[in-house]
Formats: C-alpha cells, sequence, structure tokens
C-alpha cells in the first residue's frame, strides 16, 4: 500500500513507513496521550489552523518523542494537528511516526519543558516552568547522588543555584521569577485578585512588580513601616547637613531603602565609592580591576546606627 497521497507521512499502515527509509516506531495516533505535566504548565490549546495545512500539505517532518508510557513528551501540537486530519477521516487508521524516549521519568519532564523552549508563553506559562524546573532540578541531582555518580565540584546544586538556572532557562531574573510563581500560587489557592492580576499580567496590561505587590508581596505591619520612614528621615537629614543632593526613602521591604544621589561629578563618584569601600571594609575583585564593591553592608550598618539613634530619641 502507499501513503495517502493527500497527508503525507501520516500512514494507514503501520509497515508502511519501511518503504520510505523509516525504521522507528510508527503506531496508530490514537495510542498516544498528553504528558499531565504538558498540560499543568502550558494547557491544552486547540490545534493551530496553519499547523493543521502544513501537515496536510508537507505531513510531519519531525518525529515526535514519547516516554514508555505513550505519554507524548515533545511534539503535542502536531499530535493534536494529527489526530485532528485522523478524526476527519473515521474509516481510516492513521499513524505519525514516533521516537521512544529512555530516559528516567524526571529526565523526561526535562526534556518536555526543554522542547518547548522557542514557544512564544504568557507570564502564567513561564511562572510554572521555573516552578516544575526547580522540582526537576532538585530530583535529577538526588538520581545523580543515589547513582553514585562523581559531582562536577564546579557546580552548586543548592536551592539557590538550582533557582537560578530555572529562571534562566524561561528568561528572567531570580527575583522577577520568584514574584511570578508567588502570584501563581496565590491565584492557584482560589485567590480572584490573584487570579485576575496573573490575567493582566498574561495580556501586558501590568508589570510582574506591580502584580506582586498588589496580590502577593507579604505585607507589613504599620510599625514596621512607620521605624522605616523615620530612618529614612534621618538619612535625609544626614545627606542635608552634608550638602549631599540626594533622595533616602525607604523600601517596600522592611529594613530596605533607596538613595538617589543627583548631579555627581566622575570624580566625586569615584571618590563616594572609594569612601563605600573604606567604610564597609569590602573590596574590589582583584580579577576585575574595573569592579566596585557592593555598598550593602555598609548601608545596613548606617542603618543599624540610625536606628539607634530614633531609639534614643534623636528624630528629626
Amino acid at each position: 500500500m502507499k501513503p495517502n497521497q493527500s497527508t503525507p507521512y501520516l500512514y494507514i499502515n503501520s509497515n508502511e513507513h519501511r518503504g520510505m527509509g523509516y525504521d522507528r516506531w510508527l503506531p496508530s495516533v490514537n495510542e498516544f496521550t498528553p504528558h499531565p505535566l504538558n498540560e499543568k504548565v502550558y494547557g491544552s490549546p486547540k490545534p493551530d489552523k496553519a499547523l493543521i495545512e502544513s501537515i496536510e500539505k508537507v505531513g510531519i517532518l519531525q518525529p515526535i518523542v514519547v516516554n514508555r508510557n505513550r505519554q507524548i513528551l515533545a511534539g503535542h501540537r502536531r499530535w493534536q494537528a494529527c489526530k485532528t486530519i485522523a478524526e476527519g477521516r473515521p474509516d481510516k487508521d492513521f499513524h505519525i511516526l514516533a521516537i521512544t524516549f529512555g530516559g528516567s521519568d524526571f529526565q523526561a519532564e526535562q526534556l518536555l519543558i526543554e522542547s518547548n523552549r522557542q514557544r512564544v508563553k504568557t507570564f502564567e506559562q513561564k511562572a510554572r516552568e521555573f516552578k516544575e524546573l526547580k522540582r526537576i532540578e532538585a530530583a535529577l541531582a538526588k538520581e545523580r547522588m543515589l547513582a553514585g555518580k562523581k559531582i562536577d565540584p564546579r557546580k552548586n546544586f543548592s536551592k539557590g543555584r538550582a533557582e537560578d538556572n530555572a529562571a534562566a532557562v524561561v528568561g528572567m531574573s531570580r527575583p522577577t521569577a520568584r514574584k511570578l510563581e508567588a502570584i501563581v500560587q496565590k491565584a492557584d489557592s482560589g485567590d480572584s485578585e490573584a487570579r485576575a492580576a496573573l490575567d493582566a499580567l498574561n495580556e501586558q496590561k501590568m508589570s510582574v512588580d506591580a502584580a506582586y505587590q498588589k496580590v502577593a508581596a507579604p505585607k507589613r505591619d504599620t510599625a514596621s513601616i512607620e521605624n522605616d520612614d523615620r530612618v529614612a528621615r534621618d538619612f535625609n537629614q544626614q545627606c542635608k547637613a552634608h550638602a549631599l543632593d540626594a533622595d533616602v526613602f525607604r523600601s517596600e521591604r522592611e529594613g530596605r531603602f533607596h538613595l538617589t544621589i543627583y548631579n555627581l561629578t566622575k570624580t566625586e563618584a569615584s571618590q563616594f565609592l572609594e569612601f563605600l569601600e573604606s567604610s564597609s571594609g569590602l573590596k574590589r575583585n582583584p580579577s576585575r580591576p574595573d569592579s566596585v564593591p557592593r555598598a550593602r553592608t555598609y548601608f545596613k550598618r548606617a542603618a543599624g546606627c540610625s536606628r539607634a539613634k530614633t531609639a534614643g530619641g534623636n528624630r528629626p
């Protein structure tokens, strides 16, 4: 028998592919099921009309990948398109070229997400990818340990490193990915406000930070906010006392502050950074002469001193 000429590479008989030079598994399109993780992360979109027309015209150009349970790991949309074509011809039993993946269940899940790397995704899908990738990486690290494989000492499999790796895969910073994850978790818990914020994010009508602050950021008590406001005012008083054109205001995070300094010359900026280095004990990276020390330690120390003054009654 010859392949169905109107739909290349969709075959009516499972042995027909051998005449085309293929030596791979060729089951019926009805033998597969979507992998649960695919629906959990990406949902269940209907097959694209353009993809259906392309397959009807030129066929499947790349085999789908499935696990041992015949769950699809890569090629969900191609499979859905083929099913749509096959459903329109109920008198035929169509087959599709497939490859079986022989790795572990966690490796299979990793492959599933990786196969969607080039896909255009919503913020919600990226957040769900981030959450699942953290879980998968932790499980794979445990598998390597139980298998007695030598771990590359240059790699750090800590929780922080796993989050950094997951965030890099989804194409965003770790803090942004964590904020998105927190919004999704609130929405999944049944929070209607979080669900609305997530929908606005998906439609690009709201920023990640704005959505996080609105529905997922930890709520601060009035006392801590007032305390940080007092500290910020102390900082502003100190700036004015030293004729420094600057603004200091509290962050949304407790004990953190934003400092903006205006109208510094290049020399003044350099002197300021050197002052921070000498005051905080931080050193420049010797392998990067152009690097500057992080001033966080200095400001934590300054904030602590300012709080001590405030507790003693020295308020502006």
